[in-house]
C-alpha cells in the first residue's frame, strides 16, 4: 500500500521504448529526486498530461542509481530533502542511505506517478522554442510540449576522465576513479592504501566508511 513507501522495490523499470509517440502538454526532464517530486505534484493537482523523460534506460532514481560509493547517501536531513506531500518513508535515520533513497525514487515512481508517464532510454537531443510550444528532437521521435520542467543535474551525468588528464598517470601502479565509479563492496578496499581527491560531501561519507579496512586513508 502506499502507506509503506518504505519497502523495497524492484530494481527494473523499465518501459517499452515502442510505445505510440504521444506529445505530451507538460515534458519533464529527468526521472531523479527532482523529475519524481515535479511529476507526483502534476498528478496531485490532478495534471494528466505530462510525460518524463529519462535519458537511461535502467529506471529512475538520478544520482542515487547512479552512484553507489561505500557511505553514500543525503548529506541534508530527510525531512528537508524530500518532498512534504508525499508519505515518509521510515528511514534508519534523518540521513538516509543510498538504497533507502533509491527504494523511495522506485516507489514514488510507481505508485504516485505511474510508470506509464515515462520514456526511459530517451535522450533529448535538441530543444528549440516555437512561439508557442517546444519541440523535443529525441532518441526515440520528436515531441512537442507546451511546458518543459527541467529537472536534469551534471551530478547524475556520467563522468568521463580524459586520457592521461594526470601527470605521469600511466607510471602509477594503482586504479585511478571517479567517485561515480566506485561499488559498495568494502572488501575492494581492504588492506589498500587510498588517495581521495576533494572534501565535499562524497569525501566525508567515503573517508570514514574505507577507512576501518583499508591500510590508510589520506584526504587532498
Amino acid at each position: 500500500g502506499r502507506e509503506t513507501c518504505g519497502a523495497e522495490q524492484p530494481r527494473t523499470m523499465r518501459r517499452s521504448s515502442t510505445a505510440a509517440l504521444r506529445s505530451p502538454t507538460v515534458a519533464i526532464l529527468g526521472a531523479g529526486i527532482t523529475g519524481l517530486t515535479a511529476a507526483a505534484f502534476l498528478r496531485k493537482q490532478g495534471i494528466e498530461d505530462f510525460t518524463v523523460f529519462e535519458e537511461n534506460g535502467d529506471g529512475v532514481g538520478g544520482t542515487w542509481r547512479d552512484h553507489d560509493y561505500p557511505g553514500a547517501g543525503t548529506d541534508t536531513e530527510v525531512p528537508s530533502y524530500l518532498p512534504t506531500f508525499l508519505p515518509r518513508p521510515n528511514f534508519h535515520s534523518q540521513f538516509a542511505r543510498r538504497d533507502e533513497i533509491l527504494s523511495y525514487c522506485e516507489m514514488v515512481a510507481a505508485e504516485y506517478v505511474g510508470l506509464e508517464k515515462f520514456r526511459f532510454g530517451c535522450r533529448v537531443i535538441a530543444l528549440r522554442f516555437g512561439g508557442d510550444e517546444w519541440t523535443l528532437d529525441t532518441s526515440q521521435g520528436r515531441f512537442h510540449a507546451a511546458f518543459i520542467i527541467f529537472c536534469t543535474a551534471s551530478i547524475s551525468a556520467k563522468f568521463v576522465r580524459r586520457p592521461n588528464g594526470i601527470a605521469n598517470e600511466a607510471s602509477f601502479g594503482g586504479v585511478i576513479r571517479h567517485s561515480s565509479e566506485c561499488g559498495s563492496d568494502l572488501a575492494e578496499y581492504k588492506g589498500k592504501r587510498i588517495l581521495i581527491v576533494g572534501c565535499g560531501a562524497t569525501a566525508v561519507q567515503l573517508a570514514p566508511t574505507v577507512a576501518p579496512v583499508a591500510r590508510s586513508v589520506t584526504v587532498l
